[in-house]
């Protein structure tokens, strides 16, 4: 009967908005200043994705389909690519619970959160962890995406509606990395 009633509601929410797209404001997300480190060989990037789920967001996550936010990371040394990780961070609201079940795929991490503040402070929050040889320049690139998401037989509406169709990118090249 949920299911039902939250394809509904969502289809007839994202067409609304895109029919009034002229008018409505969508975010502007994008990454906070981020953190590196070389710890034993490993790198550890932390930063978080600012602004993206202001807005509709809150009404989109309690309609109870489960939600991807990409997320991917690539690191190179001068002209070879050292690695390429696409990770999500998902959320799934269960109303029966009135709790988001969120899974952060990087961190191999899930949890129950009641609060939407919380689970937004967690949702935006990147803390990643790869083993890494080399330790010369490097240069970090960092991106996130919405997907689309289709109920049954319906088009598929693609969320990134919801970030004006910008994708959050985020450079970082250093020239040394000090060892903790």
């Amino acid at each position: 009967m949920f299911g039902a009633l939250s394809q509904k509601i969502i289809t007839g929410f994202i067409s609304l908005s895109m029919m009034l797209f002229s008018s409505y404001e969508g975010n502007e997300p994008r990454f906070a200043d981020t953190d590196v480190s070389l710890i034993e060989n490993n790198i550890f990037i932390q930063t978080r994705l600012e602004n993206a789920f202001e807005n509709d967001f809150e009404r989109i996550f309690q309609l109870g389909k489960a939600i991807d936010i990409r997320f991917k990371i690539e690191v190179s040394s001068e002209e070879d690519l050292l690695f390429s990780e696409t990770f999500f961070h998902t959320v799934n609201y269960d109303p029966l619970e009135s709790a988001y079940f969120l899974e952060l795929q990087e961190r191999k991490e899930t949890m129950v959160i009641s609060s939407w503040q919380k689970l937004i402070k967690e949702i935006s929050k990147i803390e990643f962890l790869h083993r890494l040889e080399k330790k010369k320049s490097l240069k970090i690139n960092i991106e996130a995406s919405l997907p689309a998401i289709q109920f049954n037989d319906e088009k598929a509406h693609d969320l990134m509606m919801l970030w004006k169709f910008k994708t959050p990118k985020k450079m970082i090249i250093i020239q040394e990395i000090n060892e903790t």
